[in-house]
């Protein structure tokens, strides 16, 4: 069974969850799949599937000038390796790219992953949603079936587009980080961790003033951030209330030192009001560190009974979540324990096994 990739998530992302989604999807396909991935420049870290043939397709400097022109070179020298390998499958790797090639409808079955309908839901708060909407909409429309990374992802599909839940399903990611065999404890500190962008949505202010009214009591605590650098705007928030030596940017961060800023702090807190999955509270699972996350969207399908859940509106339980933890640290040994045997339930290879399934289902 032959499946076809276009590579244009790696052009727009150097890393980050999508593209590692499409990296481990093809390095764990089982072995009736031949999986063809076609790209502008040559990855960085090429998928290990034995059966996988790549082409780069550079721009030419001719067009390399204009962005136009670079696109519809990519285009076309994507559509000419497409009708070259002639796949019973078209999996996309970004769901704009069906969305502008409606040629692909010869060649192959259409199948594309659905991350989340944030555009849809918080359009007032994210710039560019209406020209996100339209592409996401015409890549439904083309699609011959859609994988769904969480169920209430599939719900807000089916809400929004009216999309018969037959011609969907749904497959969880997982996530990479861990502990390396036999590393040694580090200590916990006074700190507790916030992960990814802070996007509108992500309830990064609440956080923040969560964390204000617990240092009233209990000033030797703080907030680690990965993710962008503060903004100015972001760091007069901060400034305004008066949490300036409290919270610091880590930064982008190597997996490597993520691990390690997990693993030392008290608990991640991820009280965003809407995830189409919630890859940062896996991870922490993963890695043993407890997770106060909203009981809202996709997170509880991914954190179950393992973490503490919140109303991500309300201040007041968000900082008593996290004064538990701060107050009492044997609280947490229970939340690390069920928190790994619950990460122990997503896997990689599990999520490549029910996406060929999908592939042989609409091949």
């Amino acid at each position: 069974m032959r499946i076809f990739y276009d590579g244009a998530i790696f052009g727009i992302q150097s890393a980050g969850g999508v593209n590692r989604y499409v990296e481990k999807l093809i390095e764990h396909l089982p072995g009736d799949c031949r999986p063809h991935l076609v790209t502008t420049e040559p990855l960085k870290h090429r998928p290990s599937h034995p059966a996988l043939e790549t082409r780069v397709s550079a721009v030419p400097n001719a067009f390399a000038w204009s962005r136009p022109l670079s696109k519809h070179w990519s285009a076309w020298s994507c559509r000419r390796y497409l009708n070259a390998v002639r796949p019973d499958v078209v999996h996309p790797s970004y769901y704009a790219t069906i969305a502008r090639e409606s040629l692909w409808r010869r060649s192959g079955a259409i199948v594309v992953t659905v991350y989340d309908l944030i555009h849809e839901k918080f359009r007032e708060m994210l710039r560019g949603s209406e020209k996100q909407i339209r592409l996401k909409r015409r890549a439904v429309e083309r699609a011959d079936h859609l994988i769904c990374i969480s169920e209430n992802t599939r719900r807000d599909l089916i809400e929004c587009y009216g999309v018969p839940e037959s011609r969907t399903s749904v497959v969880p990611i997982a996530a990479d980080l861990s502990v390396p065999a036999g590393a040694a404890d580090v200590p916990v500190g006074d700190r507790f961790l916030f992960v990814g962008s802070r996007a509108p949505y992500k309830n990064f202010d609440r956080l923040l003033q969560a964390l204000a009214r617990i240092r009233s009591s209990r000033p030797a605590l703080g907030l680690d951030c990965v993710g962008p650098e503060f903004s100015s705007d972001e760091r007069q928030r901060i400034a305004a209330l008066g949490q300036t030596d409290a919270v610091a940017s880590l930064g982008q961060v190597n997996d490597d030192l993520l691990v390690d800023a997990y693993r030392r702090s008290i608990a991640l807190v991820y009280p965003s009001l809407y995830e189409g999955f919630g890859l940062p509270p896996l991870e922490a699972m993963r890695v043993g560190t407890p997770v106060i996350c909203s009981g809202t969207s996709s997170l509880p399908e991914v954190v179950g009974d393992a973490a503490l859940t919140v109303d991500p509106t309300d201040i007041d339980a968000i900082a008593e979540r996290m004064a538990w933890l701060a107050d009492d640290r044997s609280r947490r040994e229970g939340l690390i324990e069920a928190g790994r045997r619950r990460a122990n339930r997503f896997g990689w290879q599990r999520m490549a096994d029910e996406t060929a399934a999908v592939y042989r289902q609409v091949a």
